[in-house]
């Protein structure tokens, strides 16, 4: 998204980033999702042109583990529900519909706390992985 940003503003293509980036030098999603609370209509662009990307990845996610439930979290979900539309557009358009079925796609309500819960839920898994817990099990049964 950097790269689109920048170019929209220095293309004069949005009058609100052109006057963001001369004011910091760089913008940020952040500085889009100010600029789409304005109805600029290339922070507009910029974000269904990511959530279609993004969308893109997701739909190959759930062609593969037919998840229930997908929650998009981080920086890019404070962009909401022009993001999260296009994402949903995207899964729909290019996933099966057996595997949408029952799919639901929402925006993280624990923002702030998505890395945390996503670095516990990865060491959760390591440490309950098949071969951790038949090395526990072999490693506890050898010493009896």
């Amino acid at each position: 998204m950097p790269k689109k940003q920048k170019k929209a503003a220095q293309n004069k293509e949005s009058e609100i980033l052109e006057s963001m980036l001369k004011e910091r030098g760089e913008l940020t999603a952040k500085d889009v999702g100010e600029a789409l609370k304005r109805s600029d209509r290339a922070a507009v662009e910029i974000v269904k042109n990511s959530g279609q990307k993004i969308g893109g990845v997701v739909s190959r996610l759930v062609n593969f583990y037919n998840p229930s439930l997908i929650i998009i979290g981080g920086g890019v979900a404070n962009l909401g529900n022009y993001l999260i539309s296009a994402i949903k557009e995207e899964v729909l358009r290019r996933s099966t519909s057996l595997a949408v079925q029952d799919l639901e796609v929402e925006l993280s309500q624990r923002n702030d706390e998505v890395a945390v819960i996503g670095a516990a839920a990865m060491a959760v898994n390591e440490i309950y992985s098949h071969d951790n817990v038949t090395e526990m099990v072999y490693r506890d049964s050898s010493t009896d």
